[in-house]
């Protein structure tokens, strides 16, 4: 499952691991770091390498299919001493007891089917800027232009609607303008509107708030059909605008209507900084293109899965009685992760059990009997003591579905933690509360998992060698970008290439891909970290 997180106000004293500003937020996948890895080129930025896009570029066994509009499945694994982030790595053979490691899935009764009957209205936005003549890569890095590419998928995409579907096609440089005001699939004249968007030409500059107008001026004056439709706008732009100040407010706005927005960035160069500001909204996510063929599957094929939401306001929360929460990694805001002090607060109270919610109500009672007003950090103080506190480890706005494989595996969707024993307790439960809302109604649902003292399992496996992968090359990329010293984040690095290099074949089964792509990004590692210091490698600390 892909999913779109909101900012989270909370409470001074509430637990909350709060993902916020990720550059990559309501990431779909990772391909702009991919693509910058393929080019050999200058080193990516950090934002658009996360926990989240690169465990949506990859299968998990699950569990069986859901059968809730929304739901938890839960995995636990205990590996030998794992280490911390920014720690030099070694192979975990040690055999000492490590840290405790829960992976959420978050997964639907709609995941793996076709799109239910529920008609859609979708307005397609097209960038025509001169930027878009480039390939996807750069210029003359394909033999079709972005644009070219925006023209096919839109033409294929008409012809995957349904007939009661409607749709709707705005352009945009510096204005917008209507191609193909939203009407019903079947009223269109396809061999007028193929002509229509085979003329388009690429020129001039990029407002993405000129596109936001034409997208909104496209359904003024559709006519107001009976029943329930979903409502989309896809932008298809190499998100070269840099000046969105009302964007952001016009996103919301239609938001709240009902009329979500999705970002299709086509190009190694794709703006993340941008895309991470106007999709912090309910609904809204993005992808970015790095390949000619990604752009048909991400609007075509995986149409039933990229647009159509199945659950709002979704939140999970822990409680442990015996491991403290140490890390989460994979929510859509995840390149900074903050862990606040957590203590019993009225905000949370509906996730504890009913015989604490008990003592709590009779603390209240007696302490109201005795003096007029018992303080609220006393009150905090002794429930805390009576309880184990409550993590609000997931906050998501929107939920999407996920393909699933012909093995039952699903594509991405996981949410991963890292639990840490409370003094020498090694065993234990951890308990997940799920709650969400489906056509104005909530739902809830809760589960105990149990500790043991080992445990092993080749998804969590499979997911603690991406995390590690993630960490290791995001350390990196910060500590290049904020001017800090390479050595010890490029030792890293190299410990772990050594690891997965120790058995090639077993990490290429277990994680496709991620050995050859470690192994170039150390090469461009070791070039960018001679370059900020030339002297390094002149005794022989720095290349290896």
């Amino acid at each position: 499952l892909k999913h779109k997180c909101k900012g989270i106000a909370t409470h001074p004293v509430e637990q909350v691991v709060h993902v916020m500003g990720m550059g990559s937020s309501g990431a779909r996948d990772a391909n702009s770091f991919h693509g910058a890895i393929r080019t050999g080129g200058s080193m990516p930025p950090s934002s658009s390498l996360t926990f989240q896009g690169i465990f949506s570029s990859h299968m998990f066994l699950a569990g069986p299919q859901e059968t809730a509009a929304c739901g938890v499945s839960a995995r636990v694994a205990r590996l030998p001493q794992v280490p911390d982030a920014g720690t030099a790595i070694a192979p975990a053979t040690s055999g000492a007891l490590g840290d405790v490691w829960v992976g959420c899935f978050l997964k639907s009764c709609n995941d793996g089917q076709p799109r239910d009957g529920t008609p859609i209205d979708v307005v397609a936005v097209l960038d025509t800027s001169g930027s878009m003549d480039c390939g996807v890569a750069g210029s003359g890095s394909s033999t079709s232009s972005r644009l070219q590419l925006a023209k096919e998928a839109l033409e294929a995409l008409f012809l995957s609607l349904k007939p009661n579907d409607r749709l709707g096609i705005a352009t945009f440089t510096t204005t917008g303008v209507v191609l193909q005001p939203l009407s019903l699939v079947s009223s269109i004249n396809q061999e007028n509107l193929f002509a229509s968007v085979r003329r388009l030409r690429a020129s001039g500059g990029t407002t993405l708030q000129a596109g936001m107008e034409a997208a909104v001026g496209a359904c003024r004056g559709a006519e107001a059909l009976e029943g329930a439709r979903h409502k989309r706008l896809i932008f298809l732009t190499d998100m070269g605008d840099m000046q969105s100040d009302q964007l952001d407010h016009m996103i919301a706005s239609q938001a709240e209507i009902g009329l979500y927005v999705s970002f299709v960035g086509i190009g190694i160069g794709f703006n993340s900084g941008l895309a991470e500001q106007v999709t912090k909204h309910p609904g809204a996510n993005y992808f970015c293109i790095t390949r000619d063929e990604e752009l048909r599957k991400v609007v075509v094929d995986d149409f039933a899965y990229n647009f159509f939401p199945i659950a709002f306001n979704v939140e999970v929360t822990l409680q442990s009685d015996a491991f403290d929460l140490v890390g989460v990694y994979g929510t859509p805001f995840d390149t900074r992760e903050e862990i606040a002090q957590a203590n019993w607060h009225p905000s949370v109270h509906r996730f504890y059990s009913a015989d604490f919610k008990e003592q709590a109500k009779a603390l209240m009672l007696i302490s109201r009997r005795h003096v007029d007003c018992l303080p609220m950090p006393a009150v905090q103080s002794v429930l805390s003591f009576l309880s184990p506190s409550v993590h609000t480890v997931i906050k998501v706005d929107t939920v999407f579905p996920s393909a699933v494989g012909e093995d039952g595996a699903v594509e991405g969707g996981l949410i991963l933690m890292r639990m840490r024993p409370k003094c020498s307790v090694q065993t234990g439960i951890v308990q997940l509360r799920l709650r969400y809302c489906k056509q104005g109604e909530q739902y809830s649902s809760c589960q105990n998992l149990q500790v043991p003292q080992e445990a092993s399992d080749p998804t969590m496996e499979k997911a603690i060698a991406l995390q590690r992968y993630v960490e290791a090359c995001r350390n990196y990329l910060n500590a290049a970008e904020t001017h800090l010293d390479r050595g010890a984040p490029l030792s890293v690095l190299e410990a772990l290439l050594a690891e997965f290099n120790a058995d090639p074949a077993a990490t290429d089964a277990q994680c496709p891909g991620v050995r050859e792509e470690l192994k170039k990004f150390a090469e461009m590692a070791r070039k960018d970290s001679l370059a900020a210091n030339p002297f390094v490698g002149d005794c022989g600390d720095a290349t290896h």
